[in-house]
């Protein structure tokens, strides 16, 4: 009877585990594979089943694992396997065992950095706000929807997302000292999109790209810009049913704006009704799961410059817009830290 009631318990966390679009692992109480949802396998997460995931950790991970095993807390972790997303988030308050969720825009930030450490202990305090009963529910009680399109996306988006990061890191950006200098958008965006659509066409995804101001300088960091349009490219690139998006900029001095960036793409009928979730003003604070982390995340850089992330529904067009606002003034004394 013990173990009938183990495997319909299984089961269907099992159930649930595979309604989640992002690749998710299930880790015995010894740490060993014991399963993987269909998005770590067409996302290539190689993970071997009944290996310990120790053996794809360095000591100080290994460390975080024990740590947030023993105390229940869930933590960032990176692994050294061969797998285009290394971060995961580990949740070690599964009803049959412990979970490691895959997050795409995990992989844009890296530890070393003093500035970027300080984001990742933001993201595991906003896991933390919003699961604070997670101890007395099950690990995936309420995935905020499912989405079958991104499932059969999902080894193509891997693969794009896998060549982003190498385009990231293989840039000049990435090897000298990250100060803010004054950016040209216009010059940024067409560089940006010339760069990856030689590769995303080649797997059936295509941008479009309208710039109506061609002289805008904004105070910022490029590499975090870059960061911030690779992750919205791809999320949009994730739900869009056309694979293509539409990348619109232009200067709009009003209410405290002074420009808008704009990702829109088409999506089904059915979409906002199963991601309203999705829709909001405010990603820093108005957060009601970890579904969309990524943008998460991308808001969480943007306001290092003073920019805004605005997700909305256009019901007229069937399209979802993914905006990046641009302050209307960016002096120094204004410079939004992450510290504060």
């Amino acid at each position: 009877m013990q173990y009938e009631h183990n495997y319909a318990k299984n089961k269907k966390e099992i159930e649930e585990c595979e309604k989640i679009p992002h690749p998710v692992i299930l880790l015995d109480n010894d740490f060993y594979v014991r399963y993987k949802n269909n998005a770590a396998k067409t996302g290539n997460i190689k993970l071997r089943m009944g290996t310990n995931i120790e053996k794809y950790m360095d000591e100080e991970n290994i460390q975080k694992l024990y740590d947030a095993f023993e105390k229940e807390e869930f933590r960032i972790l990176k692994l050294n396997a061969l797998s285009p997303i290394k971060y995961c988030i580990l949740n070690p308050c599964s009803e049959s065992g412990i979970s490691l969720t895959f997050y795409d825009g995990l992989d844009f930030l890296n530890e070393n950095d003093e500035t970027e450490f300080e984001i990742f202990k933001k993201i595991e305090r906003l896991i933390d706000q919003y699961t604070e009963d997670h101890k007395r529910k099950k690990s995936y009680d309420n995935p905020a929807g499912y989405y079958n399109s991104y499932s059969n996306n999902n080894k193509r988006i891997s693969r794009v997302k896998e060549y982003f990061m190498k385009h990231l890191f293989n840039l000049n950006l990435w090897s000298v000292h990250r100060e803010n200098c004054y950016c040209d958008i216009a010059k940024f965006l067409n560089n940006f999109v010339a760069s990856i659509s030689s590769h995303i066409n080649s797997f059936g995804y295509k941008v479009g790209l309208y710039i109506e101001d061609k002289m805008f300088l904004y105070k910022l960091n490029e590499s975090d810009l870059l960061s911030i349009n690779c992750i919205l490219t791809i999320f949009a690139f994730k739900y869009s049913i056309f694979n293509k998006i539409d990348i619109d900029f232009n200067d709009c001095y009003s209410g405290g704006v002074s420009g808008r960036l704009k990702y829109t793409f088409e999506v089904d009928d059915d979409f906002i009704e199963i991601h309203h979730d999705m829709i909001t003003e405010d990603y820093l604070n108005a957060i009601n799961d970890i579904t969309y982390l990524d943008l998460n995340l991308a808001a969480i850089i943007a306001k290092n410059h003073g920019l805004n992330l605005h997700v909305y529904y256009d019901v007229n067009e069937n399209n979802v817009c993914l905006e990046l606002l641009f302050r209307a003034k960016n002096l120094d004394s204004d410079f939004l830290s992450l510290n504060k």
